[in-house]
């Protein structure tokens, strides 16, 4: 018997009279494995005896099977599978990882927390497909191999990862406390596609909203089977409703796009006739563009819109509600429980309140009654133009009290254009001879 084997042996011997015929709940405490076994700072350390008898000793205990500790042990023991130095509870036939790497510290834990399982993800060369490596896995270092999965390498100086596929183009430190957002391993200023108009129109980076069954919010992990299956798995969620096409890159019947479904890849800000057409938009929404000949959103929104491309305040665009807030240029309020406008430039006032889910048109009347209008309006509706305002605002209105859709209607100005040749002055407020042959009076003039 050569000298190495010799000592092998006697090794053995000694720790069977320390322990073995004894049952032991921790292989790790006092008997046949020192306290500290596992401490490459010990003299010890089972790696230095290894090193010093030069015999792969633990293999003559353990024969090294798989590496996933989360599918099945790590280690089986052949020796003589017995309970007296292992307790039913660790396994008679087993050992994993985590028996020996119990308490992991660093970053270990909020690694499995996220997904990843089995050591050879971060330890490829110790840890392989094919069971451990004894050399390296006893050399008393840590040895930091990125596998296939991970790619990219490892800085034990800065204690980072470069060119991983875990934290695109980030490089947290291993050690450094406190949980990451997905902000932490993904940057938000580095993701592709329309990615920063949704936060800016989301007004926040809730990964959950499209993300739904990988992310549960900005900073937790829901499915980490999705998180790290290098997939993107897009899940809307269903406070906002509606499905994801990868196919085509867009989205259907959600609340964000309503009936739009622009493409993800889009390179091109959309307005809110992008998401929102105009065209389908319901109640007296095309009246209203019609009107004012243009689509501003911020007249009736204008806390949620700040035109007709920017958002105002992101928070009321996607809240749920429908948001109106009159500009200060029309003026006026809006009530919701009845659908009508009071005290608007608009409508004349308080004249009158056109419901908005009305189904008619409304005529010039039905925002400026006749009864209510000022100067002599009321004469020369009766007795001279029949009714029809086209008659002295025919750059307004047609025939039939009809709006022209050129924006004149919501200019601030009482635009005067009267037919029959003749001309008005706003400095006088008098007419040009036609239907005053005799002269003109002031329009203002209560004497009908």
């Amino acid at each position: 018997m050569g000298i190495a084997a010799y000592a092998v042996a006697i090794w053995c011997l000694a720790l069977f009279a320390a322990g073995c015929s004894k049952e032991r709940a921790n292989p790790l405490g006092p008997g046949p494995h020192p306290a500290s076994w596992v401490d490459p700072n010990s003299p010890d350390f089972h790696g230095a005896d290894v090193a010093r008898l030069g015999s792969q000793m633990c293999l003559d205990c353990h024969t090294v099977t798989a590496t996933n500790p989360a599918s099945k042990p790590a280690v089986s023991i052949s020796c003589a599978r017995s309970t007296a130095c292992h307790a039913s509870e660790q396994g008679v036939d087993s050992l994993g990882c985590t028996t020996c790497h119990g308490a992991l510290g660093g970053g270990h834990s909020a690694h499995f927390g996220q997904g990843i399982s089995g050591c050879s993800t971060c330890h490829n060369l110790v840890a392989t497909a094919s069971g451990l490596s004894g050399t390296l896995h006893m050399d008393g270092r840590v040895e930091v191999n990125l596998g296939s999965g991970a790619v990219g390498t490892f800085s034990a100086t800065a204690k980072t990862c470069a060119g991983s596929n875990c934290h695109l183009g980030t490089s947290p430190v291993w050690d450094a406390a406190g949980n990451l957002s997905c902000n932490g391993c993904h940057p938000k200023t580095g993701l592709p596609a329309t990615h920063a108009a949704h936060f800016a129109a989301l007004r926040g980076a809730n990964c959950s909203t499209c993300h739904a069954k990988t992310a549960a919010d900005s900073t937790r992990i829901a499915d980490p089977t999705k998180h790290l299956n290098h997939q993107v798995d897009v899940d809307l969620s269903s406070l906002y409703g509606g499905s994801y096409r990868s196919a085509t890159g867009t989205c259907q019947g959600t609340y964000c796009h309503r009936v739009a479904s622009p493409a993800w890849s889009l390179t091109t800000r959309l307005s809110c006739n992008g998401c929102h057409p105009k065209s389908a938009l319901p109640a007296a929404h095309p009246a209203h563009f019609a009107a004012m000949a243009e689509d501003n959103c911020a007249t009736c929104h204008a806390k949620t819109a700040a035109d007709s491309t920017h958002i105002a305040d992101a928070t009321k665009h996607i809240n749920l509600q429908v948001d109106v807030d009159l500009s200060a240029s029309y003026g006026g309020s809006y009530n919701a429980a009845v659908g009508t406008c009071q005290g608007t430039y608009c409508h004349g006032g308080t004249a009158t309140t056109p419901r908005w889910t009305g189904s008619t048109q409304v005529d010039c009347d039905g925002c400026h009654p006749t009864s209510g209008l000022p100067g002599r309006h009321t004469f020369h509706l009766r007795n001279v133009v029949g009714g029809q305002c086209n008659i002295c605002h025919s750059a307004t209105v047609v025939e039939g009290n009809q709006l022209l859709p050129n924006g004149l209607h919501v200019d601030h100005t009482i635009d005067v254009a009267l037919l029959l040749g003749m001309t008005y002055s706003p400095t006088t407020n008098t007419c040009s001879k036609g239907c005053h042959p005799k002269g003109s009076e002031n329009w203002f003039s209560t004497d009908d």
